[in-house]
C-alpha cells in the first residue's frame, strides 16, 4: 500500500491537467489571444474563470514577454483538491525565465508582511548568485532608487527579516539627527502612525521596483485567506505601483476576507481565476485503478462498487480519497494477494466497518473529523509530538517541539478530548514516571520518526519540518479540548518568553488568545509586557490592525488602578498602552477613539503626557468636524504646557508688530548664527514645538496665513532662546511663507524659508525635510532660483516625503512636478503619462483632499494642447468622448468638502488655455472665477501666466475693436503686478512677460521701433529662462505683429519657428491652428532645404488603425497625412548625384574611400557610424548587421557620447516596441530607404510615447542581399531628404565593405579557432604531464598513507586478537569455548576487511592475488552463518545450509575472498528478507579434470525479490535497486561490485535469479583445486560408520529449512523428520528411537517447555534429547534450563548451538552410541584448531623447550602478547622496548645465545631495521647468524623487500596467526639448527 504515498501527488497533479476544467479555458480563446489579453476578468464569487496548466504557463509567457500592469493568478478550490500540487508544478517553468519566490500565509505565524518579507528575502539571495558584475550592478541600480537619505532610514522591519539587504547597502542607522526616529518629531506627543506605514511600503515597494527592473520576478503566495491584513495592504501597494510582474496566489473557496476580494478586484491588476474541483466518478476510477495497479480494459467494472463507496463519502476530494484508502488498507480491508499479485478489497468488510462518513459543510469542505480519527490510531510519542507542533504551524522547527515536549513531560494537557480510559491511565502512567532528559530526547526522536514515517510531516532542512497538508495540522488542534487548548497556548508563549531568540508576534499570539487565564493571575506584568512589546513592532511596521490587537489584549490585564504605579503595573506602561490605542483606533476609525482620549486627559499626571492625546484628538475631530472645530484643542494644550501668548484673532497692526519683532530679532542673529543652534533636548521645549508645528500645519491647510504667522513667528523666537528641535524647520518655512503672503517680505521669506529647510536637513527626520522643501520649493524658491530649478527640487522633495510616509506631501509634490514641467514646455506626452499617473495616486487619500480635480486639470491641459480635445469649439476646449466639463464639476461639488481651491486651479488653468488659443473673450470670462484670489498667491508659476494672458488677451480684444482703449488700464494694472513681483524674483522668471507686454502695448499704440527692440528682448529673457512655450508663443505673437505691419518674409521666419518649437515639445494643437490660419504664408515663404509637405495632419482627433506586425503593413502613400515617397528616393543613381553639390560629393567620396580601406569589422562600424553621424548631423544613430538569420545592433552613436560598438550585439527584437525596431523591419522587409520628416504625424510607426523627431533608415544591401540597415534620427527639421540621398550612395559603399569585413570575420574566426585548437593541444599535453606528476606524488603519499594507517590499526588490533587466542586456550566450558571461538573467527574476518581495505589500491591496479590453502567448504559457510547468525534471529529468520555429498570437504582455495564473498551475499539476503530464511547450496558446477573442480555456491532467500529491469545495474559501484532501499535498508552500493571482482579473480562467475515479491537466489563459481587423499582420509571415514547407520533418528522441527539441512548432514543415517513439536518426546519414546533431535525456535512455544520439564520427573528416559539452539535467543535460554535439569546432569540431554556441523554431529553419536565408531571417529579432520600448540607436533614443542629467544617491542600490550604466546610453546623470552635495547642485551650474551630474535619493525630510536643492520655487522666477526624474524603492521610488498634487504630472514604481519609463526619456524629450522647448535660458543 505505500504505493498510494507515492503516487496520490502525481495522480493529483495529473488530475489538475486531464480533469474537466481544461475544457472552459479563457473564454475558448485561441493562444494568441490569451497571450495579449489584458482586460481585467471580471470577479464573482460564485463563477470563477476556469483555466489549466497550460494557461498558467501561458500567462507566464506572456507577463515576461510584455510589459504590463501587474498580473495575478488566483487559484482557488476547496481543501485538498491539489492547489499546492499545480503551484509548483508551474514554479520550475516561471524560473526559465527569472526569479521566482513562494511562501506560504499561516495564521499561527503572525509576522506582519512575514510572507511577503520571505519572498523578497529569496529574490535577494538569487541576486547574490549572480555574477559579481550583475550584483554590482543591481546594487548600484537599488543606491540609486532609495537615495542616501532613504538608506539611512530604511524601516527596522525590513532590516531585520531581510538581511540580505546589508550585503548590497552596508546600512548602517543614522545618528546624525540627535537620535530621533526618523518620521517622527522627536516629542513625546507625535502622532506618527500613518507615516510609519507609508514610510514602510514605498520603501519596500522601491526596493521590490529595483528586483523586478533586474530580472522578471514570478510570486508564489498559497494560501491568501489566511494572510494577514498588513500583508494584504502592502501587496495592494505592490500592485497599485504597477510593478511588472506576475503573482501566482491559491486561497480556499469560501473563505476569503473582504480584503482580500477587494486586492482581487484592484483596477491596476490583470486577474485570472483557476478554479479546481473535486474528482468525478472517471477521474476518481483512475486515481483508484491505478493505485491499486489494476488494469482499465477488465478492472474497472470489478472496482465500481469500490470507487462508488469512496465517492459517497469523499465527493471525489483527491485529498480525502487518498487518506480513505490508506486507512482501509490499513485496517486490511484492502490487501495484496500474493498469489494474484495484485490488490483487492472486501467490499462487505468496508461496509461493516463503520467509518466514520466524511460529511461536507455549506461550502463543500470535507469534515476533518475523520482525519481525527486516524490520528488517534497514532503511538503516544507521535500524538504529542503532532501537538505540539501544530501548536506552532504549519511549518517548524525540531528544536522547538522538542524543546515543548521536554518541558512539560505531563501528558494531561495533551489528553485527546475524547479519550479512553486505556489513554487515561497510559497518560497517568507516563506523568508519574519519572523521566531522564534523555529518555525525554528519546521519546521525541520517536515521536518524530513515527509521524515522518507515517507521511503526515516532510522534512525541509536541517531541522525545518511541515505538514504535508494544513488539514492535517487542523485536525490534529481538534483533538484538544477547546479549554486545555488556551492552557498550551499559555505554556507555550511562558516557556518561550523566557528565550533569547524568539519570535515576539508568535509568543504574543498565543498569549492573546489565553488573556482570560491570564487574567486570573495577581502579577500580569511578564504577559502585559510582551504584548506591548509585540504591538509596538508592528505598530513600527505600519500593520494597525495587529498592533491594535496586542494593545487591546493587554489591556484587559491591566491592574485594578492601572494609573497609579504599583507591582503589577507603571503609570508610564498605561499611558503608553492608551495613547497608542486612541491613534491606531483614530486611523481605524474606531468608535472607542473618543474614550481612550478621555481616559488620557482624565488621568494623565501632566501636560506633557497629555499633549499626543490632544494632537490625536485635534486630528480627529479635524476629520470629522472640519477645520475651526479642531484648533480650539491645540490652543488648549499650548495654555496647559505654558504657552500663553498665541492668539489666533490678532488685528492687523498686532500682526505686523509681532512680524516686525520676529524679523528683528531673526536679522539681529544672523541666519549663519541661526544655523549653528544647538539641538534643545528640554522635553517642555519639545512638546510645545511639536504642538505650535500642528497648528501652523493646520493654519497652511485651512489657507489661514494669519494663523501661520501668529504661530510661526512664535516658533521662530522661541526656537532662538531655547534651541532647534526636528519640528522647527517646518515652522520656519510655514512663516516665511505667511510673511510673504501678508507683508510682501518676498526675500526675507525666502531667507527664512531656505533656513528651515536646511534645519530640517540638520536635525529632522526625512518626512520633515521633504515638506519643507515641498513648501520651499513651490512658494518661495522663485524668488531666488529661476522656474525650471524648482522641478528638480520638487521631485526630491517628493522622493524624501513617500520614504517618510507622508502620502499626503508626496502627491502634492508630483502635481507641482507635472504643473512646472507642464508649464516650463517640457515634451506634452511624457507630462500626460506623469500627470495619469499621478491621478492614480491621489486615490490613495479619498475624497477629503480633492487632488484628483488638480490630476485631472493637467490631464485636460494636455490633452487640449496636443489637440486632442474640441480645442475648435470654445465652450469644450477640454472635452472629448471621455470627459464632459459640466458633468466633472458637478461630480466635484457633490463629492469634495471643500472644493472652492481646486476649482480655482481649474478655472485658471482652463483660462490659460483659452487666451493660448485665442479665445479671449471666454479666456477673461472664465478668469474672473479666480482672478481675486491670485493677488494672495504671488509665487505660483500658473498666476504669472494667468496675468499676462488675460493681459493678452484685453490687448488683442482692444486691437480688434471689441474693447475700447480704456480697458488698457486693465492691462497696466494687472502688468504692475507683475512687474512688483518681478522685482523680487530671479531675473529670468517674470522678465520675458513684461518685456512682452511691453511690447504688444507698443505694437497697440503704432510705437514699432519700441515694440521690436521689445519683442527682441521678450525672446532673448525666454532663452535665457528655458521658457519653452512663452518663447515659441513669442515667435507667433511677433509673426502676427511683422505680418500686421507689412512685412510677410519676416513674419513668414517668425510663424515658421513657432510651428516648428511647438512641434518639438508635442503641442499640436497649436501648430496645427498656426498652419491653418497661415497657411498661404508659409508655403510661399518655405525654405530651400525644408521638406515639401503633401498633405498635414490638421484634425487631432483623426486616428488611424497600428498595424501589429510588418506583414500587416500597407504602402499605400494615401493612408498617410505624410508624403512617403519623396521623388528624390525614385531616382537613379546618376539622376541622384547630378542634385548634389560639390560638398556633398566630396563627403561621399571621402567617406567611401575611409570605409573601404578598413577590413576590421568592430573598427569598420565604428567608422562608419561616426562618417554618417558627422555628415548628417544627426542626434543619435545605430548600425544593425544581419548574422546568419538574426538582425543584430552592433554599435550606436550620439552627438555627445560618441561611437560605441557592443561587444555583445543586442538582438533587434521581433516585437514592435520601439520606433527604431519598428522602422528598421519596415526598411529591411521593403528595401526601401526611408525619410520622415516627423515620425510621431505617420501612424504606422507612432504612439502615444512617440516623440516629435526626424528619422532616416536606409538599407544595406550587397548583390540582392540585404546585410543590414543604418537608422538615425534627430529634431524636426534636422533631417532633410539631402541627408537621405547622401546616406543611401553611401550605404552601396558600405555594402561591399561590410561584405568583406564579415568574410574577413569569418577567416579570422576560423583562424583563431584552428590557433585556440593548437593551443588547447598544448594546455592539455602540459595538464596530462602535470597530472601525470601528480599521481605519481599522490601514489607515493597515498603508499605512506596506507603504511602508515596499517601499523596503527593492526598494532593494537593484534593485541586484542591475541589476547582471545590466549583465552581461547585456557580451561573453558562448551558455551563459553563456543562464544570465544565465535569471537575469535569474527576477529579474524575483520582483519581480513582490514587487510583488503589497506589494499584497495591494488585492488584498483588490479595486483590484488589470491592466497591458497586448504578450504574446508562445510566449516567455512557454518563459520559464515554463525557469525551472522545474531542478526538473523533478531528478525526470526532460519539459515541453514546443504553441501552436496559429492563435494570435497576439503580443496585448494582462498580461503579469505572465498568467505568475504560468501559473508557479502549472506549479509545482503539477511538484510532483504523479512520471513522465511536463508539457504546456502553448494555443489560442483563441472569437473575441469583430474585436480580442478568449478563449485557453485548459491545463497537462496525468501525476500523482497527484484524486477527483471533493476538486476542489470546490481553489480554496478554505488548502485541499489532504487532510491528508497538506502533509506530503507542502509548501505553504499558497494557489496557486490567488490564480490564481482573478487570472484572474477578467482576465475568464476556471479549472477541472480529473482522473482519480485518471491525471492531472490544469488549464484557464484570458483574454481578450486583438490586435495590429495582428501576422499579417503574424510569421506571414506564417515561412510564406514555402519555400526552406527542402523540407528533411527527423529528430527523434530517446525522448519523445513532445517529438516532438510539435517537430513543432508546425517543423508547416511535413518533421519525421520516430524512437524509435531509437541508431541515429539512421546513418539521418540513410543518408536524406541535412541536419538531425538529437536529444533527449539527462537521463540519457543510452552508446550517444548512443558515437554522437557515433565521429562525430570521421568527418572528413565531411553533416547538422547538433542536441542539445537540458536544463541542469543529465547530458545538459547530454554536449552541452558534444560540441560541444568536432572536429565542433563545424566547427559541425556545435550545442547548445541546452531548452524549445526557434520563433524560435530558425528562426535556427538559417537559419544551417545558408545566407542564402537570411535576408532574412525578419531581419524575424522579436526574442525577448528584454536590453540597455539596445536599447530606444531610434540618432538616440534620438546625443541622449543627452554631455549631462550629474544623479542623486541615498544608497545608494551604487544610485547606482553608475543611473550605469552611465545612461552606457551616453551620457550624463554627475554624483551627489550626498542632497537638500541635489543643490541645492548645482543651484546651481552654470546653470540650463539639465542635460539631466535623477533624485531618490531616501526620502534623509536631505533627501529627493528636498524638493529638487525647493526647486528649483521657486529656478527661478521663471529661466525654465527641470528635468525631474526621481522614482525610489522605493515603488510605492504615494499616493507617486506626492505625487511630482507637489512638482513631479517622472515617476515610476519600483526596479530600472529599460529599457522602462519607455525609454517615460518619450520622454514628457519635450517639455519635456526646451524646456528644454535653448530656455532662455536665464545
Amino acid at each position: 500500500m505505500c504505493e498510494l504515498n507515492t503516487r496520490r501527488l502525481r495522480i493529483i497533479s495529473d488530475d489538475c491537467q486531464n480533469r474537466d476544467i481544461n475544457t472552459n479555458t479563457v473564454a475558448e480563446k485561441s493562444e494568441d489571444t490569451v497571450c495579449t489579453n489584458t482586460q481585467v476578468t471580471s470577479y464573482d464569487n460564485d463563477s470563477f474563470r476556469h483555466t489549466n496548466t497550460g494557461h498558467i504557463n501561458t500567462k507566464i509567457n506572456s507577463c515576461h514577454n510584455r510589459k504590463r500592469s501587474t498580473e495575478i493568478i488566483a487559484i482557488h478550490g476547496n481543501t485538498g483538491v491539489g492547489k499546492s500540487t499545480l503551484v509548483r508544478n508551474v514554479q520550475h517553468m516561471a524560473g526559465q525565465y527569472g526569479y521566482t519566490a513562494i511562501a506560504k500565509f499561516d495564521t499561527r505565524q503572525p509576522t506582519p508582511y512575514g510572507c511577503i518579507l520571505r519572498c523578497l528575502s529569496i529574490l535577494l539571495k538569487n541576486v547574490l548568485t549572480e555574477p559579481c558584475d550583475q550584483i554590482k550592478r543591481f546594487t548600484c541600480m537599488l543606491k540609486n532608487q532609495l537615495g542616501p537619505d532613504g538608506i539611512a532610514q530604511l524601516p527596522t522591519l525590513l532590516i531585520d527579516n531581510i538581511p540580505e539587504l546589508s550585503s548590497f547597502l552596508d546600512y548602517r542607522p543614522t545618528h546624525s539627527k540627535a537620535n530621533v526616529r526618523s518620521n517622527s518629531n522627536g516629542s513625546d506627543c507625535d502622532v506618527e502612525g500613518g507615516e510609519i506605514k507609508m514610510r514602510f511600503h514605498t520603501a519596500f515597494t522601491e526596493i521590490f521596483q529595483v528586483v523586478v527592473d533586474f530580472k522578471f520576478v514570478t510570486l508564489f503566495l498559497e494560501d491568501l485567506h489566511q494572510a494577514d491584513e498588513a500583508s494584504i495592504e502592502l501587496l495592494d501597494s505592490l500592485i497599485f505601483a504597477k510593478l511588472d510582474l506576475l503573482i501566482i496566489l491559491t486561497y480556499r473557496n469560501g473563505e476569503i476576507s473582504s480584503s482580500v476580494s477587494k486586492l482581487l478586484r484592484n483596477e491596476n491588476s490583470v486577474v485570472n481565476y483557476v478554479k479546481i474541483d473535486n474528482l468525478d466518478q472517471v477521474a476518481l476510477m483512475d486515481l483508484v485503478r491505478t493505485t491499486m495497479h489494476r488494469l482499465e480494459d477488465f478492472d474497472t467494472i470489478v472496482l465500481a462498487p469500490l470507487v462508488d463507496f469512496i465517492y459517497k463519502r469523499t465527493h471525489g476530494n483527491p485529498f480525502y480519497t487518498c487518506q480513505l484508502l490508506m486507512t482501509l488498507e490499513k485496517k486490511n480491508l484492502i490487501y495484496f494477494t500474493w498469489s494474484k499479485k495484485r490488490w483487492e478489497y472486501n467490499l462487505q468488510e468496508i461496509d461493516k466497518a463503520h467509518l466514520l462518513d466524511m460529511k461536507d459543510d455549506a461550502n463543500g469542505e470535507i469534515d476533518i473529523r475523520f482525519l481525527v480519527e486516524r490520528f488517534k490510531e497514532l503511538p503516544r510519542d507521535g500524538r504529542r509530538f503532532l501537538k505540539w507542533a501544530s501548536f506552532i504551524g504549519n511549518t517548524f522547527h525540531f528544536e522547538t517541539v522538542r524543546d515543548l515536549m521536554m518541558e512539560n513531560t505531563d501528558d494531561s494537557d495533551l489528553a485527546d478530548s475524547s479519550s479512553d480510559e486505556e489513554d487515561e491511565e497510559e497518560s497517568e502512567a507516563f506523568s508519574s514516571k519519572k523521566k531522564s532528559p534523555l529518555q525525554s530526547k528519546i521519546d521525541v526522536i520517536n515521536g518524530l520518526q513515527s509521524t515522518l514515517q507515517l507521511g503526515f510531516i516532510q522534512g525541509l532542512n536541517h531541522d525545518e519540518f511541515r505538514f504535508v497538508h494544513d488539514r492535517y495540522s487542523q485536525a490534529v488542534m481538534r483533538m484538544i479540548s477547546a479549554e486545555k487548548k488556551y492552557v498550551l497556548h499559555l505554556k507555550i508563549a511562558s516557556f518561550f518568553m523566557e528565550k533569547d531568540q524568539m519570535d515576539t508576534f508568535w509568543v504574543a499570539d498565543h498569549l492573546k488568545i489565553a488573556i482570560h487565564l491570564i487574567s486570573q493571575y495577581e502579577v500580569k506584568t511578564p504577559y502585559r509586557n510582551m504584548l506591548i512589546k509585540a504591538g509596538d513592532k508592528a505598530f513600527d511596521s505600519g500593520a494597525h490592525s495587529l498592533a491594535y490587537s496586542y494593545y487591546s489584549a493587554a489591556q484587559k490585564i491591566l491592574s485594578e488602578d492601572p494609573w497609579q504605579d504599583s507591582d503589577d503595573s507603571t503609570y508610564c506602561e498605561t499611558l503608553h498602552l492608551y495613547t497608542r490605542l486612541s491613534e491606531i483606533s483614530w486611523f481605524m476609525n474606531n468608535d472607542l477613539t473618543r474614550d481612550y482620549l478621555n481616559a488620557i486627559l482624565e488621568n494623565a499626571h501632566d501636560a506633557i503626557d497629555r499633549a499626543a492625546a490632544y494632537r490625536i484628538q485635534h486630528r480627529h475631530r479635524w476629520s470629522r468636524l472640519g477645520n475651526q472645530e479642531s484648533a480650539p484643542i491645540l490652543l488648549e494644550c499650548l495654555r496647559e504646557l505654558g504657552v500663553n501668548d498665541i492668539a489666533l484673532d490678532l488685528p492687523d497692526d498686532g500682526l505686523k508688530k509681532l512680524y516686525e519683532l520676529t524679523r528683528k530679532e531673526v536679522l539681529q542673529m544672523g541666519f549663519n548664527n541661526i544655523l549653528k543652534l544647538s539641538m534643545c533636548n528640554e522635553r517642555l521645549i519639545r512638546t510645545r514645538f511639536s504642538i505650535m508645528e500642528e497648528l501652523c500645519l493646520w493654519g497652511y491647510w485651512a489657507n489661514d496665513m494669519k494663523v501661520m504667522l501668529a504661530v510661526g513667528s512664535r516658533l521662530v523666537l522661541k526656537t532662538l532662546k531655547h534651541g532647534i528641535t526636528p519640528s522647527t524647520g517646518v515652522g520656519f518655512v510655514l512663516f516665511g511663507i505667511a510673511v510673504m503672503h501678508l507683508f510682501k517680505a518676498y526675500e526675507f521669506g525666502e531667507q527664512i524659508g531656505e533656513v528651515g529647510v536646511f534645519l530640517c536637513n540638520s536635525h529632522g527626520g526625512i518626512s520633515e525635510t521633504g515638506r519643507a522643501r515641498y513648501l520651499y520649493s513651490v512658494y518661495l524658491s522663485l524668488w531666488k532660483y529661476p522656474y525650471h530649478q524648482s522641478v528638480p527640487m520638487s521631485r526630491l522633495a517628493m522622493k524624501q516625503c513617500l520614504l517618510g510616509g507622508d502620502r499626503i506631501h508626496a502627491i502634492f509634490a508630483h502635481i507641482y512636478v507635472v504643473t512646472l514641467n507642464l508649464l516650463n514646455g517640457d515634451y506634452v506626452s511624457d507630462t500626460l503619462r506623469e500627470a495619469k499617473l499621478c491621478l492614480e495616486e491621489t486615490k490613495i487619500l479619498g475624497g477629503n483632499v480633492g487632488t484628483a480635480i488638480l490630476a485631472i486639470t493637467i490631464i485636460r491641459v494636455a490633452l487640449a494642447l496636443q489637440g486632442k480635445t474640441r480645442i475648435t469649439q470654445v465652450d469644450e476646449i477640454f472635452n472629448d468622448e471621455e470627459f464632459l466639463e459640466s458633468v466633472f464639476i458637478a461630480n466635484a461639488m457633490e463629492i469634495y468638502a471643500d472644493v472652492h481651491i481646486q476649482l480655482h486651479f481649474y478655472y485658471l488653468m482652463k483660462s490659460i488655455t483659452l487666451a493660448f488659443y485665442g479665445f479671449d473673450e471666454e479666456a477673461i470670462e472664465t478668469g474672473e472665477k479666480c482672478v481675486d484670489q491670485l493677488i494672495a498667491t504671488p509665487s505660483a508659476r500658473q498666476g504669472h501666466l494667468m496675468y499676462f494672458y488675460r493681459c493678452i488677451s484685453f490687448i488683442r480684444l482692444i486691437r480688434s475693436g471689441k474693447l475700447g482703449i480704456d480697458s488698457l488700464e486693465q492691462v497696466e494694472k494687472f502688468k504692475s503686478v507683475l512687474e512688483e513681483w518681478a522685482r523680487h524674483s530671479h531675473p529670468d522668471n517674470i522678465n520675458m512677460l513684461i518685456c512682452f507686454l511691453d511690447a504688444e502695448i507698443a505694437s497697440l499704440k503704432n510705437e514699432d521701433r519700441r515694440a521690436q527692440q521689445s519683442y527682441d528682448s521678450a525672446i532673448r529673457c525666454a532663452r535665457a529662462g528655458k521658457a519653452m512655450i512663452e518663447l515659441h508663443f513669442f515667435y507667433e505673437q511677433a509673426g502676427e505683429y511683422y505680418l500686421r505691419i507689412g512685412l510677410p518674409s519676416v513674419a513668414a521666419s517668425f510663424l515658421e519657428k513657432a510651428i516648428k518649437g511647438f512641434r518639438h515639445i508635442g503641442i499640436l494643437g497649436k501648430v496645427a491652428q498656426i498652419e491653418n490660419k497661415h497657411k498661404h504664408l508659409i508655403n510661399d515663404f518655405q525654405s530651400f532645404d525644408a521638406p515639401k509637405v503633401v498633405s498635414v495632419q490638421t484634425e487631432m482627433n483623426i486616428t488611424s488603425s497600428k498595424a501589429e506586425s510588418i506583414s500587416g503593413i500597407s504602402l499605400d502613400s494615401d493612408e498617410y497625412p505624410v508624403d512617403m515617397s519623396n521623388t528624390d528616393m525614385q531616382k537613379s543613381a546618376e539622376q541622384t548625384l547630378l542634385t548634389l553639390d560639390v560638398v556633398d560629393l566630396a563627403s561621399i567620396l571621402k567617406s567611401s574611400q575611409v570605409i573601404s580601406s578598413e577590413m576590421n569589422f568592430e573598427l569598420l562600424m565604428k567608422q562608419m557610424l561616426g562618417i554618417i553621424l558627422e555628415n548628417s548631423g544627426a542626434e543619435s544613430g545605430v548600425i544593425i548587421i544581419k548574422e546568419n538569420t538574426s538582425y543584430l545592433i552592433m554599435g550606436s552613436g550620439s552627438q555627445t557620447h560618441g561611437c560605441e560598438i557592443y561587444n555583445t550585439p543586442k538582438l533587434l527584437s521581433e516585437e514592435i516596441d520601439s520606433i527604431v525596431t519598428r522602422i528598421s523591419y519596415y526598411t529591411i522587409h521593403s528595401q526601401e530607404s526611408l525619410f520622415i520628416f516627423d515620425v510621431q504625424q505617420d501612424s504606422r510607426f507612432s504612439d502615444c510615447t512617440t516623440q516629435a523627431k526626424s528619422c532616416i533608415c536606409t538599407p544595406i544591401i550587397h548583390k540582392s542581399a540585404v546585410l543590414g540597415c543604418i537608422y538615425i534620427e534627430g529634431a524636426v527639421g534636422s533631417l532633410t531628404p539631402r541627408h537621405e540621398v547622401v546616406l543611401r550612395l553611401l550605404s552601396q559603399q558600405i555594402g561591399i565593405s561590410v561584405t568583406n569585413a564579415l568574410l574577413f570575420k569569418s577567416i579570422q574566426k576560423v583562424t583563431c579557432a584552428n590557433l585556440r585548437m593548437i593551443e588547447s593541444q598544448k594546455a592539455a599535453l602540459e595538464e596530462a604531464r602535470k597530472s601525470k606528476e601528480a599521481a605519481l606524488r599522490a601514489m607515493k603519499l597515498k603508499a605512506n598513507f596506507l603504511a602508515n594507517m596499517s601499523h596503527e590499526l593492526r598494532t593494537p588490533f593484534s593485541g586484542f586478537y591475541g589476547m582471545i587466542s590466549l583465552l581461547s586456550e585456557t580451561v573453558l566450558d562448551a558455551e563459553q569455548a563456543d562464544i570465544v571461538n565465535t569471537a575469535k573467527d569474527s576477529c579474524e574476518m575483520l582483519l581480513k576487511i582490514i587487510d583488503d581495505l589497506l589494499n584497495f589500491s591494488k585492488l584498483e591496479a588490479g595486483k590484488v592475488t589470491l592466497n591458497t590453502g586448504p578450504l574446508i567448504i562445510e566449516e567455512v559457510i557454518a563459520d559464515t552463518i554463525e557469525t551472522l547468525g545474531s542478526i538473523s534471529a533478531r528478525k526470526g529468520l532460519e539459515l541453514t545450509y546443504i553441501v552436496d555429498t559429492n563435494v570435497p570437504s576439503t580443496v585448494i582455495g582462498d580461503i579469505s575472498r572465498f568467505r568475504q564473498v560468501l559473508t557479502n551475499l549472506l549479509g545482503n539476503a539477511i538484510k532483504f528478507t523479512h520471513e522465511g530464511g536463508v539457504v546456502i547450496r553448494c555443489c560442483i558446477d563441472s569437473v575441469l579434470d583430474d585436480d580442478y573442480l568449478r563449485l557453485k555456491i548459491e545463497v537462496i532467500d525468501t525476500g523482497i525479490g527484484i524486477l527483471p529491469e533493476q538486476q542489470r545495474q546490481l553489480f554496478e559501484p554505488f548502485s541499489q535497486v532504487d532510491g528508497s532501499t538506502t533509506r530503507m535498508y542502509g548501505g553504499t552500493g558497494l557489496g557486490l561490485s567488490i564480490c564481482l571482482q573478487l570472484v572474477r579473480l578467482m576465475k568464476g562467475d556471479i549472477g541472480v535469479k529473482s522473482e519480485y515479491g518471491v525471492g531472490s537466489n544469488f549464484w557464484f563459481t570458483l574454481i578450486v583445486k583438490k586435495e590429495e587423499g582428501e576422499k579417503s582420509n574424510a569421506m571414506e571415514s564417515i561412510k564406514s560408520l555402519s555400526i552406527l547407520h542402523t540407528q533411527n533418528i527423529l528430527f523434530a522441527t517446525s522448519s523445513k529449512l532445517n529438516a532438510s539441512m539435517i537430513c543432508s548432514l546425517l543423508s547416511d543415517f535413518k533421519v525421520q523428520a516430524t512437524s509435531n513439536m509437541g508431541q515429539a518426546i512421546f513418539q521418540a519414546i513410543q518408536q524406541n528411537c535412541p536419538l531425538l533431535i529437536i529444533d527449539i525456535p527462537h521463540n519457543p512455544t510452552p508446550s517444548i517447555s512443558v515437554q522437557l520439564q515433565n521429562l525430570d520427573d521421568v527418572y528413565e528416559c531411553n533416547p538422547y534429547i538433542l536441542l539445537l539452539y540458536t544463541p542469543s535467543t529465547e530458545g538459547h535460554k530454554l536449552a541452558t534450563e534444560a540441560t541444568n535439569s536432572k536429565l542433563g546432569s545424566r547427559r541425556k540431554i545435550i545442547k548445541m548451538p546452531k548452524p549445526a556441523r557434520r563433524i560435530k554431529l558425528l562426535r556427538l553419536l559417537d559419544e551417545i552410541f558408545g566407542q564402537q565408531g570411535s576408532r574412525v571417529i578419531a581419524n575424522l579432520p579436526a574442525s577448528v584448531r584454536t590453540g597455539m600448540k596445536d599447530y606444531f607436533s610434540e618432538e616440534e614443542l620438546s625443541s622449543f623447550s627452554e631455549k631462550p629467544v629474544l623479542i623486541a617491542e615498544d608497545n608494551m600490550i604487544a610485547q606482553k602478547l608475543l611473550r605469552k604466546q611465545l612461552q606457551k610453546m616453551g620457550f624463554v623470552v627475554e624483551s627489550a622496548n626498542n632497537g638500541e635495547e635489543a643490541i645492548k642485551l645482543w651484546k651481552q650474551r654470546p653470540s650463539n645465545y639465542y635460539y631466535i630474535g623477533f624485531f618490531d619493525h616501526h620502534m623509536p630510536k631505533c627501529d627493528g631495521v636498524e638493529a638487525t643492520k647493526r647486528i649483521r655487522e657486529l656478527e661478521g666477526e663471529t661466525e654465527s647468524r641470528l635468525p631474526i624474524i621481522a614482525l610489522t603492521a605493515d603488510i605492504q610488498t615494499s616493507t617486506k623487500e626492505i625487511c630482507a634487504q637489512a638482513g631479517m630472514d622472515s617476515y610476519l604481519t600483526k596479530p600472529l596467526i599460529p599457522k602462519d609463526l607455525a609454517d615460518t619456524l619450520r622454514k628457519l629450522s635450517p639455519v635456526i639448527h646451524n646456528h644454535y647448535f653448530t656455532s662455536p660458543t665464545p
